[in-house]
């Protein structure tokens, strides 16, 4: 009975343990996050805005492309040459 006692004791004494051990992780999880999760966004926002800008890049240069082919053809059409 005593060795029951005992092992009811020491399981209670792991599960307080392991409960100490959850919240204080918890806890340090979340001020880690309040950390640096404001960095990490502003980070993702920044990658965001740089794609953005690319993309709007090429469009541009595939606009400019296609607006002197144009110019190309129409000059030839009009025999006007430069």
């Amino acid at each position: 009975e005593k060795r029951g006692d005992r092992e009811v004791e020491r399981l209670f004494k792991i599960l307080e343990y392991s409960t100490e051990l959850e919240q204080n992780q918890i806890d340090r999880a979340e001020q880690l996050g309040d950390c640096h999760l404001p960095s990490l966004k502003a980070n993702a926002d920044v990658a965001l805005t740089i794609d953005k800008c690319r993309k709007v890049d090429a469009t541009f240069n595939e606009k400019e492309e296609e607006l002197k082919k144009f110019y190309v053809d129409l000059e030839k059409k009009l025999h006007i040459n430069p």
